[in-house]
């Protein structure tokens, strides 16, 4: 016989807690429910044989096979993965043991949502898939959901109804047990056509039960029913435009943020939810897309002949703009920036931050700028407009990171070789001739050289601690890097 446990629903009865059962080995097979009733499955020590009943049970997107080690949720066969304030610095490797050189990183409260894989029992890891990378990561850097939490069939009560043991009209109310009241939703597991009236089953106090939610013979209709999903990281076309949703964790509270991608491919439609974990192959079903990353393959997504490339995101990057330096700087007056900052203006020092005194408003380090990105790009055969996004998604509305930094440059570096070829630019504060250099390096979008680096536009620096070296070709040989923002 198969043995089940009940689940009360909380939190407007849609948020389920569901209990693993007992267990005395190292695995528990059990499905999450929807209705917040969990099925026995199995039990087993050995981990190859739970994946196994796990993978082979009929799951649902309302009823998802998992595996429990102890009460911890390790496996499930469709599941999403949460980052919410797991760190800033999330490490992916491309191997289940963790070993070696990190495969990437990423920042866990600006990728909440990724699509979850696998699991590896040995050296407790999750793999995963998030923005286009496929990797594992420690358990401890993220929480597996079933799908099952985060889905659900619901009817909504328009009036008081009765709730019945029983799909059966009593006019004595002998199979009354209680009732719900107007304006309260409930999950639903199965419709059934009975009496004359169509009931819903749904797991009331623990137990199941039924409500009648239309009259056939009358078309009264006493409930409606709907389907909720709470996965707010999705695609959707609006007014021919690709938009990317998802959901970030800012000052410790979800939001919902959203960025417009540009015209959308033809192979999708508007008014659908798309997901994806890459940006390239669209699903409109999660669970679809979850057993097709699992099988290493997109041959199931709407999209699979034809994937999208963004342009600007796949753009190479020596293709050369058709832009002028004209257009380029009509951009960000469009932007409704008027003004460049004001050489003689301290806005901002390292030791005071910004000068509260001084108006930024309408200012941009960027305005102007049109004819440096044109002469970068003549000179490095590197695309303008690519350029020109990179730095402007770089500043914050009517801010302007526009400070002085003194710096001695070693000189015995060829600058200009450094500059044509790694478009980096070494530095130190307080350097003198003879010292191990404690040196940054830095991406620079505009470079003229006498030996020496003239940097015009914001750049990303990847700082090396105090006390670290690196050697003559400019190589780290200690040291920890990090990352941060600055203008030279």
């Amino acid at each position: 016989m198969k043995k089940k446990t009940l689940s009360i629903l909380v939190l407007f009865f849609l948020t389920l807690n569901v209990k693993a059962l007992s267990c005395d080995k190292t695995y528990l097979i059990q499905t999450s429910s929807s209705s917040g009733i969990s099925e026995y499955i199995g039990c087993t020590d050995d981990y190859e044989e739970a994946k196994n009943l796990m993978r082979e049970y009929p799951s649902t997107v309302t009823d998802v096979a998992a595996i429990y080690r102890g009460n911890n949720l390790v496996n499930a066969r469709y599941a999403v993965a949460n980052f919410s304030g797991k760190g800033s610095n999330i490490l992916i490797y491309n191997n289940p043991n963790l070993s070696g050189t990190r495969y990437t990183y990423f920042h866990g409260d600006w990728g909440v949502d990724g699509a979850f894989i696998d699991y590896n029992p040995n050296k407790p890891s999750y793999k995963i898939k998030i923005s286009g990378a496929t990797g594992w990561l420690s358990t401890s850097k993220a929480k597996i959901t079933p799908l099952s939490e985060l889905y659900a069939n619901t009817v909504t009560a328009k009036q008081i109804i009765r709730v019945r043991t029983e799909p059966k009209y009593d006019p004595t109310n002998s199979n009354q047990i209680s009732s719900v009241q107007a304006n309260t939703t409930w999950i639903y597991t199965e419709k059934v056509e009975a009496d004359d009236y169509l009931w819903y089953k749904i797991n009331f106090n623990g137990s199941y039960a039924y409500i009648a939610g239309k009259n056939l013979k009358t078309n009264s209709v006493y409930a409606t029913e709907d389907a909720k999903y709470t996965f707010k990281t999705y695609y959707y076309v609006d007014k021919g435009n690709l938009i990317h949703y998802f959901w970030t964790t800012i000052n410790n509270r979800q939001a919902q943020q959203s960025i417009n991608l540009g015209v959308a491919p033809k192979n999708l439609e508007k008014n659908v939810r798309y997901y994806s974990f890459d940006g390239n192959y669209f699903y409109t079903s999660l669970e679809i897309m979850l057993d097709d990353y699992y099988n290493e393959t997109y041959e199931h997504a709407v999209n699979y002949s034809k994937p999208y490339y963004n342009y600007y995101m796949y753009l190479p990057i020596h293709n050369l703009s058709a832009y002028t330096a004209e257009d380029l700087d009509t951009i960000i007056k469009n932007k409704k920036y008027t003004k460049a900052p004001d050489p003689n203006v301290v806005y901002y020092t390292i030791e005071g931050g910004w000068n509260n005194e001084v108006s930024r408003s309408g200012i941009s380090a960027l305005y102007g700028s049109g004819e440096q990105f044109i002469r970068a790009q003549e000179e490095y055969s590197v695309n303008a407009k690519s350029f020109k996004i990179v730095a402007q998604s770089a500043l914050a509305k009517n801010t302007v990171s526009n400070f002085s930094y003194d710096i001695t440059l070693r000189n015995d570096l060829d600058y200009e070789k450094v500059a044509r070829e790694s478009y980096g630019v070494y530095y130190k504060n307080d350097a003198t001739e003879g010292d191990n250099y404690n040196l940054v390096q830095a991406k620079a979008v505009s470079i003229s050289t006498n030996k020496k680096p003239d940097v015009t536009m914001d750049i990303s620096a990847a700082d090396l601690k105090e006390g670290y070296a690196i050697d003559n070709n400019g190589k780290v040989t200690q040291g920890e890097e990090v990352i941060y923002k600055v203008k030279i």
